[in-house]
């Protein structure tokens, strides 16, 4: 479950490589689906209490701001919200922009970035990563600015948790922690 929580909260490259200029920012919003494969028993909610099966699309709202300092160098921080929990992940980057700005080149930036979950007390769970991107801005018609992009990056994942309690509601009256249990260690993988 880890490392699947973990992959859903990586922030999206929603924005092109170039940056936003020394007295540039950005805010911006997003919302992202990401697919879920976890057995009933990894994810056991008040709601299903590992009798049903989880949900197969965790929807995740993102607020990022960025900020420009010149040089093609820029901070930015986002928070992520996981819909239906009490499940926020605060993160923050740092951007660099190797080609910025060329007319007839496309933009390519590096992004490193760090993120950890709060809202839940039974896991402790933290990302960090770092990406390629790769950007061209095409005008169409005069009118339009079309900017397809590619990014490319590595994820590493730490996770730990707490004892569990997986299904509150069906407790043995002869061993009540029979259904307790902890979420599989995930170290910096």
């Amino acid at each position: 479950l880890g490392a699947s929580l973990g992959l859903s909260f990586v922030p999206g490259f929603v924005e092109p490589a170039g940056s936003t200029g020394q007295s540039g920012f950005e805010l911006g919003f997003s919302q992202t689906g990401a697919l879920l494969k976890v057995d009933a028993d990894e994810w056991a909610t008040v709601g299903t209490q590992a009798t049903s099966s989880p949900p197969r699309l965790l929807s995740i709202s993102t607020l990022t701001l960025r900020k420009g300092f010149g040089g093609s160098l820029e901070i930015g921080m986002q928070a992520s919200y996981l819909a239906g929990s009490q499940i926020l992940a605060l993160g923050a980057q740092v951007r660099f922009g190797l080609i910025d700005g060329i007319d007839y080149a496309p933009d390519l930036g590096v992004r490193a970035w760090g993120s950890r979950l709060v809202g839940t007390s039974d896991m402790d769970l933290s990302m960090v990563g770092a990406d390629a991107l790769l950007s061209k801005s095409i005008g169409v018609a005069g009118m339009v600015k079309v900017q397809p992009f590619f990014s490319y990056g590595v994820v590493m994942i730490h996770q730990t948790s707490g004892v569990v309690d997986f299904k509150p509601d069906l407790e043995d009256p002869k061993d009540p922690t029979a259904d307790d249990g902890v979420f599989h260690t995930v170290k910096l993988q």
